[in-house]
C-alpha cells in the first residue's frame, strides 16, 4: 500500500492565478438535466433493439414513430454536431470494451490519432464534447469520458482542469468504485506506490481493489503544494466528499429497507434480500453492507470521513460550501482565471461538479446539516 505523503514535508508553492479553459466550462455549462437515459429518447423504454439516431449516434429510440415525434426537440442538438467532421470515425468505432472495463480506460488508447495530433485537434475534441454533452444519454456521457481519458492518457493536454472531468463523469454514470480508484490513483502516486506512470502516453492503474470505505488520510494534503507524482486537484476533494455521501445515503436506504423487512423475515433472509436492494454494485457486492453490525460500523465511519473531507475542503477554499448551497450567482459566473482558495476557484469547481450534487438527492441536505451544526 502506498505511504501517505507527510503534509509537513510538502513545499507550499506560491499561488499564482491560472487560466480557466472555457472549453472545459462549456462541457458543464448545460441546463439542469436529469440523470442520463439509456433507453428510448422519447419514452425511455429499455430494449436490446433500440434504433440509433443516424446523425448524432448517441440518441436511441424504440421505434421510428418515436424518433419522428422526438425529432423537433432533438434537431438542434443533433445538427450542432455536423461541424465536427473528424470526430465521426471515432464515434462510429466506439468500443464496447470501454463500457465496463476501467483498465481499458487507463490502458492503451484504442483511437490514437498519431503524432500529427496538435493543440487545434485537442481543442476541436473539447468543442465536440461540449456540444455532445447537451444530449443527455448514457452513451453520450461514456463518449465524453472516453475522449477526455484519451487526451490525458496520450499526454495531449497539460491543463490540470482536464483531470477534474473523469471523476465527475464516472460519478454521473454510477461507477462509484472506478471513480474512487481514479481519485486514489491521482492522490497517491508516491515513490513506493503501485500507481505508476509508464511513459508519456500510457498509464497503468492498479487500484481496482481500492477499498471505497477506507479512511481518507491519503487525500488530506494541499493539492497546490509540491509533491512529486501527485496529480489530484481541489475538485477531486469535492468529488470525494460527494462520493462518500453517496455511500452513506445508500447504506441508510438499506437500513430503512431492513427495518421494514425485519417485521416479516428473519435476519438471515433480510441480509440476503438486501443484496438486491442496493442500487450500486459498489454497495450491493460488498458483504459488509449486507450485515447489520458491519453496516452500522460503516455508517459511523463514513460520517467521520465525510466530516473530515468537509473540513479539509473548507480549509482549501472557504467559499466552496457556501457557493454549493446558494449556487445561482456562482453558476452564472465564468471566471477567466482563478487562484487557489479564491471565490473564482470555488465557482469553477462548482460548475464542474454541481450537476452531480443535484443528481444525488439528500447530498446537499447533508452538507447543510453539517454547516448547521457548525454555527
Amino acid at each position: 500500500m502506498a505511504s501517505p505523503i507527510d503534509p509537513t514535508a510538502i513545499q507550499r508553492l506560491e499561488s499564482p492565478a491560472y487560466p480557466v479553459n472555457p472549453l472545459i466550462s462549456a462541457l458543464f455549462s448545460v441546463p439542469p438535466l436529469p440523470a442520463p437515459t439509456s433507453g428510448c429518447g422519447a419514452c425511455n423504454k429499455q430494449s436490446d433493439n433500440l434504433i440509433r439516431c443516424a446523425g448524432c449516434k448517441v440518441m436511441f429510440y424504440c421505434c421510428r414513430a418515436h424518433m419522428a415525434h422526438h425529432w423537433p426537440a432533438h434537431k438542434a442538438e443533433c445538427s450542432g454536431l455536423d461541424k465536427h467532421e473528424f470526430i465521426g470515425p471515432i464515434v462510429e468505432g466506439y468500443s464496447a470494451a470501454f463500457v465496463g472495463n476501467f483498465n481499458n480506460l487507463l490502458g492503451p488508447a484504442p483511437f490514437a490519432w498519431g503524432p500529427e495530433v496538435d493543440l487545434i485537434q485537442t481543442e476541436e475534441t473539447m468543442s465536440y464534447l461540449g456540444d455532445i454533452s447537451h444530449i443527455n444519454t448514457v452513451v453520450s456521457v461514456k463518449i465524453q469520458l472516453d475522449r477526455v481519458m484519451g487526451l490525458l492518457r496520450m499526454g495531449l493536454t497539460q491543463d490540470p482542469g482536464m483531470r477534474d472531468i473523469p471523476p465527475a463523469l464516472l460519478l454521473r454514470l454510477g461507477r462509484w468504485q472506478e471513480c474512487y480508484a481514479l481519485l486514489k490513483w491521482y492522490a497517491a502516486p508516491t515513490a513506493d506506490s503501485p500507481y505508476l506512470w509508464i511513459d508519456e502516453e500510457y498509464v497503468v492503474c492498479r487500484t481496482e481493489d481500492a477499498d471505497i470505505f477506507e479512511p481518507v488520510n491519503v487525500f488530506l494534503y494541499d493539492p497546490y503544494s509540491y509533491a512529486p507524482g501527485v496529480h489530484h486537484t481541489f475538485a477531486h476533494h469535492v468529488v470525494l466528499a460527494l462520493l462518500k455521501i453517496c455511500l452513506l445515503l445508500e447504506l441508510q436506504k438499506m437500513d430503512s429497507t431492513a427495518v421494514v423487512l425485519r417485521k416479516r423475515l428473519p435476519q438471515e433472509l433480510v441480509d440476503l434480500v438486501l443484496g438486491y436492494v442496493g442500487d450500486n454494485p459498489a454497495i450491493s457486492t460488498d458483504p459488509r453492507a449486507m450485515q447489520y453490525n458491519t453496516r452500522v460500523k460503516l455508517v459511523n465511519e463514513l460520517n467521520i470521513q465525510i466530516l473530515t473531507v468537509y473540513k479539509h475542503v473548507d480549509q482549501l477554499n472557504a467559499h466552496f460550501w457556501g457557493a454549493l448551497l446558494n449556487p445561482d450567482i456562482h453558476l452564472r459566473a465564468r471566471p477567466s482565471s482563478c487562484r487557489s482558495g479564491s471565490v473564482e476557484e470555488a465557482r469553477v469547481v462548482l460548475l464542474r461538479t454541481h450537476r452531480e450534487w443535484v443528481l444525488t438527492p439528500g447530498a446537499m441536505d447533508y452538507v447543510m446539516g453539517i454547516r448547521g451544526r457548525e454555527t
